[in-house]
């Protein structure tokens, strides 16, 4: 990939998103920083791309609004969307895809698995955990979506990992095609 004027933009609660960002940042040789960092980055002059990394966060993609008001959406090359989503749950994909386009209708989406530990999570995020999960679990296993049965399966086993940072690798080789 030629070397261009791009940055890497991330939003990041406990630390997921920031190291899948930063792993990006580092194999294309791309300033990073935190979204709520970034205004005076984005004053540089020459920014052509930016690549956005961020998480689900209550059903959201967290940063978009702050991102979009401090870089031009139409610069804004791909978002990566880290978090639980099961691949195979194409309603909330689709769900996520439109939030991203809401703010930043040109750029192509990616999902990237995510990391809970529910001993590590703030005692508001385990509580909106465990009222999620009794949500959930009421429903018949059958009407629950992928994601929704993940969560599920998650809030049990009080852990999950789905992180993948050979992903990166993956990720860089689809920009080279582009």
């Amino acid at each position: 990939m030629s070397k261009t004027n791009a940055v890497v933009i991330y939003a990041s609660k406990y630390g997921t998103t920031e190291a899948y960002a930063k792993d990006f940042a580092t194999a294309l040789d791309l300033p990073v920083c935190d979204y709520h960092k970034c205004p005076a980055l984005a004053a540089e002059p020459g920014i052509e791309k930016v690549y956005v990394f961020a998480p689900i966060y209550r059903r959201t993609v967290a940063g978009l609004p702050e991102i979009a008001h401090v870089f031009d959406p139409d610069i804004v090359e791909r978002v990566f969307v880290v978090g639980m989503t099961d691949p195979e749950d194409k309603e909330t994909i689709q769900f996520l895809e439109d939030q991203v386009h809401d703010y930043m209708p040109r750029a192509s989406v990616s999902l990237l698995g995510g990391k809970i530990d529910i001993d590590k999570v703030s005692t508001s995020d385990k509580m909106l955990l465990k009222v999620m999960y009794a949500f959930e679990k009421r429903k018949a296993m059958g009407e629950r979506t992928p994601t929704e049965q993940r969560l599920v399966e998650m809030v049990e086993s009080r852990q999950t990992d789905m992180t993948d940072m050979t992903l990166i690798e993956h990720l860089l080789e689809n920009l080279q095609k582009n």
